[in-house]
């Protein structure tokens, strides 16, 4: 009977992420023997600054990377927002959980960062190699019909994960820009479309 009191069991399936016994030690009750996770009960825990917590909803969609990962992304849903901001750094917490449970790592502690999406809107875009800069203005080469214009654009916030550009005015859907535009271009330059050349004979 006094063998079987040795034994100790934990509610559910887990990972032991911490012991504080080991073998020989004699201890007392209640003082914690081993630290058991539960890998299905992980999840993300973000701060999103308060000038953006009126955008914030439960029930959003989340996408989010962890550094050490072996999967490039995650999709979760928040699924509380703290009603309290930091003292400090006055942003707000919000706990986000994984979409699919099965896929999150099975270490805490991890460092993350991810995008909540509180909205879609359609907006064209042109990647940096394609602006050309002149102080705090910007501008594309847009291919006419023969002719090169130089065009100058209003940018909104740069994407921090694809690097484009959002453009608010200056080019329309269908218009046609050069990605990498040389430093030798002149405004109406005609041009012309040749046909790629061929592939080298095998």
């Amino acid at each position: 009977q006094q063998f079987r009191r040795t034994e100790v069991r934990a509610p559910f399936d887990g990972v032991v992420s911490d012991r504080r016994a080991s073998i020989g030690d004699t201890v007392q009750v209640g003082r914690e023997l081993v630290k058991v996770m539960d890998p299905r009960s992980m999840r993300f825990e973000g701060l999103v600054s308060a000038d953006r917590l009126q955008a914030l909803k439960v029930g959003q969609a989340v996408r989010f990377r962890v550094n050490g990962a072996a999967v490039s992304e995650f999709d979760g849903t928040v699924r509380r927002i703290d009603a309290a901001a930091n003292a400090t750094t006055r942003q707000v917490e919000v706990v986000v959980e994984f979409a699919d449970p099965t896929l999150a790592p099975r270490v805490s502690g991890l460092f993350a960062e991810g995008y909540i999406e509180t909205g879609l809107t359609e907006v064209l875009t042109v990647p940096d190699s394609a602006l050309v800069r002149s102080g705090d203005a910007a501008q594309v080469w847009r291919v006419g019909t023969g002719t090169l214009a130089k065009v100058s654009l209003k940018l909104g916030e740069r994407h921090p994960r694809s690097g484009d550009w959002p453009v608010l005015e200056g080019l329309r859907s269908g218009d046609r820009i050069l990605r990498h535009p040389g430093g030798q271009l002149v405004d109406g330059q005609a041009f012309e479309f040749v046909a790629a050349a061929s592939a080298a004979a095998r």
